[in-house]
């Protein structure tokens, strides 16, 4: 099992972009039902959204060392088109990710 986060914060995108990605409560509970129903990538098992201010962070847990579904879920969810956000991105796997998130 792989961990995976995606990360977008102040230092990297402007703030119209952090606004578009922004998940507000509602919008996180609607984006991670969509996993426990079976409406994602298989490879993904498990899910955490942070969502503040300053940052959009993304934690998986994936069978898959790939970030192109991570991405398109977040594209997905937020309405967003990938190209959009994806050079503002930090990506982080395994205790990189664990690390970034401590």
């Amino acid at each position: 099992m792989r961990i995976l986060c995606l990360s977008l914060n102040h230092t990297n995108a402007p703030v119209s972009l952090r606004e578009k990605l922004a998940f507000s409560e509602d919008a996180i509970r609607a984006a991670l039902s969509r996993l426990s129903c079976g409406q994602m990538a298989s490879s993904i098992t498990e899910m955490i959204i942070l969502s503040t201010c300053n940052r959009i962070e993304i934690y998986a847990a994936s069978s898959k060392s790939n970030f192109a579904e991570l991405e398109a879920f977040l594209s997905d969810a937020r309405g967003v088109a990938a190209h959009e956000f994806h050079p503002h991105l930090y990506r982080f796997k395994d205790m990189d990710a664990v690390r970034h998130l401590f």
